[in-house]
């Protein structure tokens, strides 16, 4: 018997023996359209008065061009050779339905079994895992891409994207379980290729690279996420997030490693010109180092957080914030002495630890900061603030 197989993660595609219909080779977009939302519909009768309202509803003559296209499905489907269009996309009293006469294969409900399977099976944690892991290698995408922007289909697109999601994280937990590290590094690649933006998988990859001996590269990713919640997402990462750094520091400390890998990582990504910059989770290590070394030394320490701000005549989206973010960081490095140190606190603010003779010593070298931004980027148009404290006051 003949078997039609539709794709619609990642892409969209029928298909029956060796013939295959892909959006590459599409005749019209609004009936490649009208397909999709019809097979998503798929064993229900859409009203014409539905689609009219939904895809033609500012054409002078909706219905007429409602049954334009549906004769330009039709045509298509019959180059399958499968089923004629007709037998395909079948003619209601007042509307269509998507009721193929033979044997219909979607990934997406293949997908959705798998998942819903691999939840029932408590009793059977191998099982759940190679259930859970097919499920995972059929999304190749979200659902119907082509149409991410349209309203009917947010919703079902949403729906599959969430089932992938918790998909990934039962395949985290139970291949932690198992200590199949390399293949939950893998799995998380690719989850994070489909939603750059989900922390919890990022946490889970970090921790595998950590935990499987990859110190370096466990660092180097958790850089690029941070880097990538403050100027792509304008977020904030978690607290849970920004300790990660400790636990791979904690990780390399645990770990038998030879000195080369030691230097390499401490090595990696540093520059001897100007302050230290790092991530603040490390800058609080060095905080309570130099706060107890400057009770033993009689040193005064000072902390600065610099907050940038939106100036009222000069409104800021995020790209611009970034921008000025981004430049911000350069002053503040190369206005301070290698000896210092700084790290990005939150969106719009850095913090500055000091080591000098007094607070109006402090309150010079911030100033230089702010004076130097204003020099080096005069048509940059924000507020630049700082608050400036002894740690032992």
């Amino acid at each position: 018997m003949k078997q039609l197989k539709i794709n619609t993660l990642g892409d969209f595609s029928i298909s029956c023996g060796n013939k295959t219909l892909t959006e590459s080779n599409r005749r019209s977009r609004n009936a490649w359209t009208l397909l999709e939302y019809l097979i998503t519909r798929r064993g229900k009768e859409v009203s014409s008065a539905e689609l009219i309202d939904l895809f033609y509803d500012d054409s002078k003559n909706p219905a007429s061009a409602l049954k334009t296209q549906i004769n330009r499905i039709r045509e298509m489907l019959d180059t399958l050779g499968c089923a004629s269009g007709k037998e395909l996309l079948v003619s209601r009293m007042g509307g269509y339905e998507w009721a193929p006469p033979v044997n219909c294969v979607i990934d997406a409900d293949k997908f959705e079994s798998l998942c819903k399977q691999a939840s029932s099976m408590h009793e059977d944690k191998d099982g759940q895992l190679e259930t859970i892991l097919r499920a995972i290698e059929m999304y190749t995408g979200d659902y119907l891409p082509s149409q991410a922007g349209e309203a009917w289909a947010i919703p079902i697109i949403s729906y599959y994207h969430t089932l992938f999601i918790r998909a990934v994280y039962m395949a985290c937990d139970l291949l932690l379980e198992k200590k199949r590290l390399s293949e939950l590094i893998t799995i998380c690649q690719r989850a994070v290729i489909i939603d750059p933006y989900d922390e919890k998988i990022h946490i889970s990859l970090i921790h595998a690279l950590a935990e499987s001996g990859n110190v370096k590269d466990a660092n180097k990713y958790y850089l690029y996420a941070i880097d990538m919640f403050y100027n792509q997402l304008g977020v904030n990462p978690s607290d849970e997030f920004m300790t990660l750094y400790e636990e791979t520091i904690k990780t390399l400390n645990e770990t038998e490693v030879d000195i080369d890998t030691v230097m390499e990582y401490l090595d990696a990504d540093t520059e001897n010109v100007g302050a230290f910059q790092c991530e603040y989770d490390f800058f609080k290590h060095i905080y309570k180092l130099e706060s107890r070394a400057s009770i033993r030394d009689g040193r005064n320490i000072f902390i600065s957080i610099i907050t940038l701000s939106e100036d009222k005549k000069a409104p800021l989206n995020l790209k611009k914030q970034n921008l000025a973010m981004e430049k911000l960081g350069r002053c503040v490095k190369y206005s301070l002495r290698n000896s210092d140190i700084f790290a990005r606190l939150s969106l719009s603010q850095y913090i500055v630890l000091l080591t000098t003779s007094s607070i109006d010593t402090a309150d010079m070298v911030m100033t230089r900061i702010l004076k130097r931004f204003r020099h080096d980027n005069p048509k940059t148009h924000v507020v630049l603030n700082y608050n400036l404290k002894n740690i032992h006051n």
